[in-house]
């Protein structure tokens, strides 16, 4: 019963269908590898936006991107407390824009 479910899964899941157009790519924040994939992905075209979240624990790693343009996370978030370091790296036609979430 279990296998089957999990073979159901492992079909619907498959990585050998091409992705499609897209409005937007988001990606949680959390492994690098995942900001790599989408930044590939988007490179490739099939989305107008890329949206990726930025923990305060990614703000140095972000460096390490083969992100387009010239955009300094770590100069971005100086003077910003480290619980309030989340944000938000949108990406359209070429130009990055940084919002910052704010805390309660």
């Amino acid at each position: 019963m279990l296998t089957r479910l999990l073979e159901r899964l492992y079909d619907w899941l498959s990585p050998g269908n091409l992705p499609g157009q897209a409005d937007l790519i988001f990606v949680l924040a959390g492994r690098q590898s995942r900001k790599l994939c989408a930044l590939d992905l988007y490179a490739r075209d099939p989305a107008r936006t890329l949206l990726l979240s930025v923990g305060r624990f990614e703000i140095r790693k972000f460096a390490q991107l083969p992100f387009p343009g010239d955009l300094d996370m770590v100069a971005i978030s100086r003077g910003t407390p480290p619980p309030l370091r989340h944000s938000f790296v949108s990406l359209q036609a070429g130009q990055a824009t940084v919002q910052r979430c704010l805390g309660d």
